[in-house]
């Protein structure tokens, strides 16, 4: 019978568990990356898009002389008059 050399030890087989929890580690930093990526363009989005608002608000506000719906100022707007019956009796 012929026998077959030993092969020194050559380095270990990385498992499967362990491989499969490295490309799963590598997937979860690509997707914060780009969640990352994604929230930052939303904040710029929505910067750009308050920044036109105001701009409108500004806008508005100047051609009707602040005299627009919406926020009120402290207790310098106009009053309602309160309605009073003047007249009336009462039934007995």
């Amino acid at each position: 019978m012929r026998e077959f050399p030993v092969l020194p030890p050559s380095s270990p087989v990385p498992s499967t568990n362990h491989s499969y929890q490295q490309i799963q580690t590598v997937f979860r930093s690509i997707g914060s990356v780009l969640m990352a990526i994604v929230n930052g363009i939303g904040s710029i989005i929505m910067a750009i898009v308050n920044g036109i608002v105001t701009i409108f608000d500004v806008i508005i506000a100047t051609l009707t002389c602040h005299r627009c719906g919406g926020r009120r100022r402290g207790g310098a707007g106009r009053t309602r008059a309160t309605r009073r019956h003047h007249g009336t009796t009462s039934r007995i």
